[in-house]
């Protein structure tokens, strides 16, 4: 696994006594259970997970080594947005989803200016 992790700050997961791990280029990957799986059709996902050592949770968000860099920024601001909120504003997961797509889409829309329809072609072919 080519890992790297970094903790962040969210002022929203914060309100809710959450902190924030963010790992990107990551192998493919699947929790126990197989309800949660990162590769290369599902290359970003946020779920919460406990920080060792201490009783405190984090809204982790991983992202598959199969993201081109030019993306990576996108899939961890979606993930982020997304858990947010699911977690803080208590929204459906589908509803967090069409939201957070919106904030990402703006965002890419803004940084990669004719590249951006590059990255919707990208985006059509995974699940973020």
């Amino acid at each position: 696994m080519s890992e790297q992790g970094s903790f962040g700050k969210s002022e929203k997961l914060q309100m809710v006594g959450l902190g924030l791990h963010i790992a990107t280029g990551l192998d493919d990957w699947v929790t126990d259970d197989e309800t949660v799986m990162l590769d290369q059709t599902c290359p970003g996902i946020n779920l919460i997970t406990p920080d060792l050592p201490g009783p405190r949770q984090s809204l982790s968000i991983l992202v598959h080594n199969s993201v081109p860099d030019e993306y990576v920024q996108f899939v961890v601001l979606h993930e982020l947005r997304e858990g947010e909120f699911i977690h803080v504003d208590e929204m459906s997961k589908a509803e967090a989803h069409n939201e957070a797509k919106k904030i990402t889409d703006d965002e890419a829309r803004r940084e990669l200016g004719r590249g951006f329809n590059a990255y919707k072609d990208w985006e059509h072919n995974v699940s973020i």
